[in-house]
């Protein structure tokens, strides 16, 4: 069942964006699940409110892409205490805490409430009786004028709805020193902490599809830093790293973002053959790289995350792909190899069901070491081929063989 008015417009409040006009409106369910993350998000301050609204913003961005974690606040409405209460009825107005929104003022957005028609000027006979106006337009109407001779075959203007003020953008947080800003003790934490401590060189690595790169993109927006991310194969030349010299000298995405504050992502880092890896050598350690343009030196503020799903030492069954990198390559990542695993607490936002199925397959690979991945894309595929009505179990499993599926528990 779509969300409910009142969920729409406690969603609109929190975010600013008008779910209401996306081609799939959220459910009764997916918006009491945003506003369990955007809630306390709102209510926190300082470091935990930033790590809140990086979860918070995920959520979001499964109907507006382009949503930013500035955009999480509050926009008006009085204010006042409140017992605690959770959204998992659908009641999403209904929070604690000093900053939470009062349920009454938690009304449509001003786009949602219909202008008030035009209307003509009262004639010589007494008028009619108005029938009462439901709440939404009641707020919009203005106070009736005290009553005057009518002025014959002169009709008011129809008064244009409000518009919203706009929001202020939260101030994003200094680049030059960032914070752990993630759970303690979270992979998130740790690679803030990392980059907070003037390592530059991260290498992250772990199983396909656990987020490496978006931890990447997250970390970025966090740091107020913007983000290129170079994907990584064995066709990659060294001139996809230190630039192009026809038919005329250029930089590459990789040099031309050098020398400015930000994150360079290697994705796939062992994909590269060794020898293209070792061009990059040069930046890593002695923060310059030689480009048809002149030498470019690296700016103290611009650091460098390799993703992967080995530690750089070869190929395994599992990954076949992967090269064996050069150990003076390896070596610049020294101390700050990183590993990232599935986060469970992130796919809590997809359907359960779902969840719990992917969760089981996951834990018959590890068990039954068999040669399969079963990742958080494979729960968001899953969210989506159920939400469609199709056979989403069977599919997930579609190129499983018979004993594998023997194995994981599940029907031949």
């Amino acid at each position: 069942m779509e969300a409910t008015r009142k969920q729409m417009s406690v969603l609109w409040r929190c975010t600013g964006r008008k779910f209401w006009e996306v081609v799939t409106p959220p459910t009764v369910g997916e918006a009491s699940g945003m506003l369990d993350l955007l809630m306390p998000a709102i209510k926190a301050k300082g470091e935990e409110r930033l790590a809140l609204a990086m979860k918070a913003a995920v959520a979001v961005r499964r109907w507006f892409p382009d949503f930013k974690v500035e955009e999480v606040h509050w926009r008006g409405g009085s204010k006042k205490k409140h017992a605690t209460k959770g959204n998992a009825g659908g009641e999403a107005g209904d929070n604690g805490g000093d900053d939470m929104p009062d349920n009454d003022a938690a009304q449509p957005p001003p786009e949602a409430a219909k202008p008030e028609a035009p209307r003509k000027a009262p004639e010589r006979t007494p008028a009619p009786a108005q029938p009462e106006l439901p709440p939404a337009e009641a707020e919009s109407k203005p106070d009736p004028a005290p009553e005057r001779k009518p002025a014959p075959k002169v009709e008011p203007k129809a008064q244009p709805p409000p518009e919203p003020k706009p929001a202020k953008p939260e101030a994003k947080p200094e680049a030059k020193k960032p914070a752990a800003v993630a759970t303690p003790g979270s992979t998130a934490a740790t690679l803030h902490a990392l980059l907070a401590a003037g390592v530059r060189n991260v290498w992250l690595y772990g199983p396909a599809g656990c987020g490496k790169t978006t931890l990447c993109k997250l970390a970025a927006e966090a740091m107020g830093l913007p983000c290129i991310v170079l994907s990584c194969s064995a066709g990659t030349s060294p001139a996809e790293v230190t630039g192009f010299k026809y038919p005329e000298p250029r930089h590459s995405a990789v040099s031309a973002a050098l020398d400015k504050p930000g994150i360079i992502v290697l994705d796939e880092a062992p994909m590269l053959d060794a020898s293209v890896a070792a061009v990059a050598n040069a930046m890593l350690a002695n923060d310059s790289l030689l480009t048809p343009l002149g030498t470019i030196t690296r700016h103290p503020e611009c650091y460098i995350i390799a993703t992967a799903n080995t530690m750089g030492e070869g190929a395994n069954r599992q990954y076949c792909g992967n090269n064996q990198l050069d150990g003076a390559t390896l070596d610049r990542f020294a101390g700050a190899f990183l590993p990232v695993d599935y986060d469970r607490e992130y796919e809590r936002q997809y359907d359960a069901e779902v969840c719990q199925y992917v969760w089981r397959l996951r834990d018959a690979i590890a068990t039954h070491k068999l040669r399969r991945i079963a990742s958080t894309r494979s729960i968001i595929t899953g969210d989506k081929l159920k939400a469609a009505g199709l056979d989403w179990r069977a599919m997930l499993v579609a190129t499983w063989t018979p004993d594998e599926r023997r194995l994981a528990g599940l029907a031949a």
